[in-house]
């Protein structure tokens, strides 16, 4: 759900849509208000050019999640900000720092969360994208 708002209405501000989005699905399947507003609080947290760390357990995994998964499957990072924008180093640039930014975020957040493995396999994939650069 924490990027529905990305897929519906574009990348802008998308965290604000995707916790909108997130609130009317879930009051229509009966949650609680107090589960409503915590998936909110981890949907509204989980960008990383907002430098905020969640406070719940809940939101730390998915914006440390968020990061990692920023090492998987890049191609489709590329490919999704190649749509709005037609300047290859500049998004070349942008992922580069992207991924650099992530990785300062796991480094952070290790202390509340048992990532060691993630932060390694972020560490080397990072130095392999810099060498294609």
């Amino acid at each position: 759900m924490h990027d529905i708002g990305r897929i519906k209405y574009g990348p802008k501000e998308h965290e604000k849509a995707s916790a909108k989005e997130a609130e009317k699905i879930l009051k229509e399947l009966g949650f609680k208000e107090n589960v409503i507003k915590k998936v909110k609080e981890c949907i509204l947290l989980h960008r990383h050019s907002n430098e905020e760390i969640p406070e719940s357990l809940e939101g730390k995994i998915l914006k440390a999640a968020d990061a990692y998964s920023h090492f998987q499957k890049p191609l489709p990072i590329l490919l999704f900000k190649a749509k709005f924008h037609n300047n290859l180093e500049e998004i070349i640039e942008w992922f580069k720092n992207k991924l650099e930014r992530d990785l300062q975020f796991l480094k952070k957040i290790k202390k509340d969360l048992e990532i060691k493995e993630w932060i390694k396999e972020a560490e080397e994939k990072f130095e392999y994208f810099k060498k294609l650069t």
